[in-house]
């Protein structure tokens, strides 16, 4: 799982043996979070340490995992090509981490076609580049990357590009010697190891050499996709209640129950039709309440233009004898097919996806339907989320994307909220992951949608910014100048407000504080400061609540970046007053103690000392009719050119009353650090 986004070298070398980072076919080699969308490079994030222990603990090699690591080692690039679901990820990374020490980064794709000059590498870094989900790949490409595999090794790096076979044809000769594939597994070892990794699985280890499960190793073994076959079969046998099933029904359910569905889709007798409706919607919808149950039938029924047997309202069966035609139980109104076959509702929903395509763009009309009829509640709501994640996860079916886009910008409040949980399980998931990025990449700089911008800025606040920040960062940014630049609007400015609060999210989280403070360096760097570095500055200086500002506070190093952005924010008119008020909020914090009143001193001082003796400063600041400790400490802090009029009884021989003991250094005027005692005044 991505978690860091790769450190960028602030020296860049051309040539050969120095290099440090590198731009195949630019000689700009440059990739901050802060031009990313300008300068069109490709995000890199770091595989989390723990991930690549799970890997150490859990990985099996398979048969052709030494030639790909002489490839690698020799060449310094490999093409690792399989089928979707032969585990290219887990080998690919593997073979990254013990082919050396170097940091494994993976790049997170947003391009319209891959591009060799959009991708940056970094010296001593090994990475992963996956094309799955690339519609399709040139062989001018693969030609281009073959090309640089002499500067990849310049950089003592390695890149390991996975895709499947059917993406690439005609290879050049130069890089068929690049290319290899995943070989067989050891299969029960392999289910093994899952299991016993597994939190509930390690008593099943012992069955999987039962002679009862041969015919499921061996499928597993001939299976184009056996990693994935490999998990779900951990699955099945770490699932809560599987240590009472017999191994037989065990067996079943891998095997997707075939026999039963068989019987029962395969039917070609007269009304059969119909009465795959009634299973094929038992699935959709198992556990669901009879009136959704029924609801959920009728419907599919129509869109399939069948014919329900009923013709009037007491004319039809009931439904206990329609249940029965699909051996579905009913129990406190209550419809389930899975109670008697643990499992079957996913195998049904798989058969039919896989094996009947062209009923895919009706069941999703159907589920879409199905979701905004009124007698549709949050469970079923919820029921239809579940099925939408699993087909995009399992199957890799982008075609769910556009109902939970309908969800997002029509309709009640529920299906919102449900299209922002499975967008935000899947915007960091391994296999669905890149394709749902792309579109909160895409609703960022939509303009003509302020709903999707909305959506797209509330998710980055979520896992994908607790996981993978830059990227979240990177499409706040965007969205952030896409708002602003458009006419400012109730619409637009609610999503300035969810931004607001994904980056305040993000400041909050110890592990990704410093990707928002890195963000804002970028943008304050020179003489760009604009209204988006303004924003977010605001976003981090102005909370509604002490403890962001008190963890910023806690570190020192970036009490420059902070000063001298507010006195760039405070230089944007649209932003002055905004940025006093800031300054005013810190110092009430202080004031009751819920910030350090040095601290705070340390970083506003220089901002509001020249500005002191106008008019408007004062209103906001309170001064000088409020004299606290951080108002005394503000006024003696450097020399007397901007210090207020005294109150009455105060003399210029008034005593700071903090204790000297408390603070080492003093901010000068300038905003200079400083290593000297406490100061008294006059």
């Amino acid at each position: 799982m991505a978690t860091d986004a790769e450190p960028v070298p602030h020296a860049v070398t051309q040539g050969r043996t120095t290099a440090t980072q590198m731009t195949f076919g630019s000689s700009r080699a440059t990739q901050i979070i802060g031009d990313y969308y300008s300068e069109g490079h490709e995000l890199r994030t770091k595989v989390s340490e723990s991930m690549l222990a799970k890997l150490d603990a859990t990985f099996v090699s398979p048969t052709g995992f030494e030639k790909a690591q002489r490839i690698l080692a020799r060449y310094s690039i490999l093409f690792l090509s399989s089928p979707s679901g032969s585990g290219r990820r887990s080998f690919a990374l593997r073979l990254l981490h013990v082919i050396g020490t170097a940091p494994v980064y993976e790049f997170s794709t947003s391009w319209e076609e891959p591009s060799v000059k959009r991708l940056s590498l970094g010296a001593s870094r090994h990475y992963l580049l996956d094309l799955t989900y690339e519609d399709s790949i040139s062989l001018g490409f693969i030609e281009s990357l073959v090309r640089q595999r002499h500067n990849i090794e310049d950089l003592r790096s390695k890149l390991i590009v996975t895709l499947t076979p059917d993406q690439v044809s005609g290879l050049p000769g130069e890089a068929t010697g690049l290319f290899t594939g995943v070989g067989q597994y050891d299969v029960a070892a392999f289910i093994k190891k899952q299991v016993a990794h597994a939190e509930n699985g390690s008593h099943f280890v012992a069955p999987i050499d039962d002679d009862s499960f041969r015919d499921v190793l061996e499928d597993i073994a001939r299976h184009e996709r056996p990693v994935a076959q490999i998990h779900r079969l951990t699955a099945i046998l770490t699932q809560p209640g599987s240590s009472a099933l017999p191994l037989r029904d065990i067996r079943d359910q891998y095997f997707d129950w075939r026999d039963y569905i068989t019987e029962n889709l395969a039917n070609q007798q007269e009304g059969s039709a119909y009465q795959r409706a009634l299973l094929i919607a038992g699935a959709f919808f198992d556990r669901s309440a009879s009136d959704v149950f029924m609801v959920a039938a009728n419907m599919l029924i129509k869109e399939l233009s069948l014919t329900f047997p009923a013709t009037g309202l007491l004319d039809g069966p009931e439904i206990g004898v329609i249940l029965s035609q699909i051996d579905a139980d009913i129990a406190n109104g209550i419809v389930s097919i899975t109670g008697r076959r643990q499992g079957l509702d996913l195998a049904i929903i798989d058969r039919v996806w896989i094996q009947r395509p062209a009923l895919r763009h009706h069941l999703l009309t159907w589920l879409s339907a199905v979701a905004a009829h009124a007698a549709i509640g949050p469970r079923s709501i919820a029921r239809i989320s579940q099925t939408l994640t699993h087909l995009a996860t399992s199957h890799k079916s982008t075609e769910v994307l556009p109902i939970l886009t309908t969800w997002v910008t029509s309709g009640p409040k529920t299906r919102r909220t449900e299209a922002l949980k499975v967008l935000e399980h899947l915007s960091v998931h391994p296999d669905a992951g890149t394709p749902v990025r792309r579109t909160l990449y895409t609703w960022a700089k939509s303009a003509s949608s302020s709903e999707l911008m909305k959506a797209a800025a509330e998710i980055c606040g979520g896992q994908l910014g607790e996981q993978m920040p830059v990227i979240a960062l990177v499409r706040l940014r965007l969205l952030i100048s896409t708002a602003l630049t458009t006419k400012q609007t109730k619409n637009s400015q609610a999503v300035l407000t969810a931004a607001r609060k994904s980056l305040q999210v993000l400041c909050l989280r110890t592990e990704t504080r410093s990707r928002v403070l890195e963000m804002l360096n970028e943008l304050a760097t020179g003489d760009r400061f604009d209204e988006v570095a303004a924003f977010v500055f605001m976003a981090i200086a102005h909370p509604d609540e002490p403890d962001q500002v008190r963890c910023i506070l806690e570190d020192a190093t970036w009490d420059q970046l902070l000063t001298e952005s507010w006195k760039k924010t405070v230089g944007l008119e649209t932003y002055t007053s905004l940025a006093y008020r800031a300054a005013a909020q810190w110092r009430d914090w202080a004031d009751h103690h819920y910030l350090d009143a040095i601290r705070v001193v340390q970083v506003i001082a220089p901002v509001v000392k020249p500005a002191l003796k106008e008019d408007f400063v004062v209103q906001f600041l309170g001064l000088p009719s409020r004299a606290s400790i951080t108002t005394h400490m503000l006024w003696n802090w450097g020399d007397d050119s901007t210090r207020p009029p005294a109150e009455p009884g105060e003399g210029n021989g008034t005593t700071d009353t903090h204790d000297e003991s408390s603070h080492d250094f003093a901010v000068n005027s300038d905003g200079a650090t400083d290593e000297s005692p406490s100061r008294t005044t006059g």
